[in-house]
């Protein structure tokens, strides 16, 4: 069993997990190779699912438009920003660490939580999302998020 798997969130352009580069555009046969072929079948013909990924709690899932990557779902697991904890940190904490660096977010409500545009990102907190408290329990990334801003 492996030690941990840590997401890390890149700024407008995805993740990387275990410092495999899963960026907006990539190809799904290449994404699916790097990630030594480990999806499971998604919930729709265009998503890949990674749930206990390297027999870790990681969970992502992978959504493709045109067999190119276009969104990525993070809900379960170690996902960090410059070494900082994202998932599972209270939610207030976690966008003062962007906005100190200028980013904006707009609050969309329960459904959808905190959307930055910049950064290509939402979060959503636990009691949002079903659970309880007001710890970051999703995060939702895609290489166009303007019909999360959308009224």
């Amino acid at each position: 069993m492996e030690k941990e798997t840590i997401i890390e969130f890149v700024p407008s352009k995805g993740i990387k997990c275990n410092k495999i580069e899963i960026y907006f555009g990539d190809i799904r046969d290449h994404l699916r190779k790097s990630l030594s072929n480990k999806q499971q079948k998604g919930r729709w013909n265009s998503e890949d699912n990674y749930e206990n990924f390297n027999d870790t709690k990681t969970w992502f899932r992978l959504h493709y438009k045109n067999n190119k990557l276009s969104e990525i779902e993070i809900l379960e697991g170690t996902l960090v920003y410059k070494d900082k904890p994202i998932l599972y940190e209270n939610a207030k904490s976690v966008l003062k660490i962007f906005t100190n660096e200028g980013y904006k977010f707009v609050n969309k409500g329960r459904d959808t939580g905190w959307v930055c545009e910049e950064l290509k990102v939402a979060f959503n907190k636990s009691s949002n999302m079903g659970g309880e408290g007001s710890a970051i329990s999703y995060c939702y990334l895609a290489n166009d998020i303007s019909h999360l801003l959308e009224d």
